[in-house]
């Protein structure tokens, strides 16, 4: 994954966010993006010619998307972060075709920079509640350890998923 990685970065997860939502003429839901406002604080590493510096705000497209209320009730904020992260999104790459429907995300969001987590496994965040436990968003899965312990070589890193589910605890 890190070989893929444009950018490997700790950061903080400040909230989430709304992103667009897109229908088909007649309705039918084709998918919807939630949104993390990801703050840079540390680059691991990154490719010749990436422009991210820490202090940067980049908005990370995860998961299927729930309106702007909803998401603030019942997502936390200001989680610490590893992100292993592809290149920036172009404007093409966030182009709808014209058969779709969009209904434009957040504003707060509008326009900013957006890069994808590499995998599923390429996001990361520190439990609030107990900041022994990792939980990876995307894949629903929690395990003890710290945010090193993902980094490229270290005890979480290029898991199998058999091996992921073999350390992996429930709360």
């Amino acid at each position: 994954m890190a070989e893929r990685s444009d950018v490997i970065a700790f950061g903080t997860i400040n909230r989430w966010l709304a992103g667009d939502k897109v229908t088909t003429k007649t309705g039918m839901l084709v998918g919807a993006v939630t949104l993390a406002e990801f703050t840079v604080e540390k680059i691991v590493e990154i490719k010749k010619g990436t422009n991210l510096i820490p202090g940067d705000v980049i908005y990370l497209p995860t998961m299927g998307g729930m309106s702007s209320s909803e998401l603030a009730a019942r997502t936390p904020r200001n989680l610490q972060a590893l992100v292993y992260l592809g290149d920036e999104m172009t404007a093409e790459d966030l182009t709808v075709d014209e058969a779709y429907v969009v209904e434009r995300g957040d504003p707060a969001a509008a326009g900013a920079p957006r890069r994808m987590p590499q995998s599923s496994q390429g996001f990361v965040v520190v439990d609030q509640d107990n900041p022994n436990l990792l939980i990876w968003p995307a894949l629903g899965n929690v395990a003890e350890g710290a945010l090193e312990d993902v980094l490229p070589g270290g005890r979480l890193d290029g898991l199998t998923e058999d091996q992921r589910y073999s350390v992996c605890i429930t709360k």
